[in-house]
């Protein structure tokens, strides 16, 4: 067998891995951090501000400072979710996903890897960015601000653990609709559209039915998590919540990558 017809080189999840990797070096990735970065700034000032004058107007409640970045994770989470997706979506629309199936032609090993690069990296990411969001909110809360070093550090791992779920999710809407568009309209309806349509109707007990059913929907079972609202169910199952949801659309991107051809 000559060296011209060698079989191409296929990677195992450590190369697959490494690919991925390098992928993230590209301009949509720097855009889409300094977007969370000013997005994250510009949401804890305005929430530390409305905390102030909430205070000096109707002394309310002083709050811990890592309530302004775990808010910020409503508007932050939708950067994560477009960073995340394009990790799939642009190779389908650039056609480079024939060259990544050649060089890792297992379906399960290629989206693994894809999982593992963005989940690990929007922790990281996000973990700094609820870190740096406290610190934004802490001066303009004017003292009425709960401050304490190591709940500040938790608050902070709590953001990067809900975003690196919905980083998942992301790449598994990706996976299953393979354009941007549809994907985002999809995770956008998880997290937005049914919350909105699910609100009290005024009709006390089909409103308790509608309480209860958001409580499952991943953006509030993400807030749960993060804020130790345990009124459903305990804070901690709220993880569980948004991961069932990611592990949901994660299984059925697998699938529908396993069932077309590229």
């Amino acid at each position: 067998m000559t060296a011209t017809s060698l079989p191409p080189a296929r990677a195992g999840l450590r190369g697959a891995v490494a690919a991925e990797w390098t992928k993230l070096a590209v301009r949509s990735t720097w855009a889409c951090l300094a977007s969370a970065i000013v997005i994250m700034a510009v949401y804890c000032a305005y929430y530390g501000t409305i905390v102030l004058i909430q205070n000096e107007e109707n002394a309310a409640d002083a709050q811990p400072i890592g309530n302004a970045p775990q808010s910020a994770v409503l508007v932050v989470q939708f950067v994560a979710i477009v960073w995340a997706m394009q990790s799939v979506t642009s190779e389908y629309s650039t056609g480079s996903i024939r060259t990544t199936l050649q060089w890792v032609p297992d379906r399960f090993t290629l989206l693994l890897a894809k999982v593992l690069v963005a989940a690990a990296t929007t922790f990281a990411v996000g973990t700094l960015l609820g870190v740096f969001g406290a610190l934004v909110a802490w001066p303009l809360f004017g003292g009425y601000g709960i401050v304490e070093a190591g709940d500040v550090i938790v608050d902070a791992v709590l953001v990067g653990a809900n975003l690196a779920l919905l980083s998942i999710m992301a790449i598994g809407a990706g996976a299953a609709l393979r354009k941007a568009a549809g994907a985002l309209a999809i995770v956008f309806v998880a997290l937005v559209v049914l919350p909105v349509l699910l609100q009290p109707t005024g009709n006390p007990g089909a409103d308790e039915v509608l309480r209860e059913v958001n409580q499952y929907l991943p953006g509030y079972a993400g807030m749960n998590f993060m804020r130790g609202i345990d009124e459903y169910y305990p804070a901690y199952a709220g993880f569980f919540v948004v991961a069932a949801w990611s592990l949901a659309a994660l299984l059925i991107g697998y699938r529908r990558l396993r069932s077309r051809d590229a």
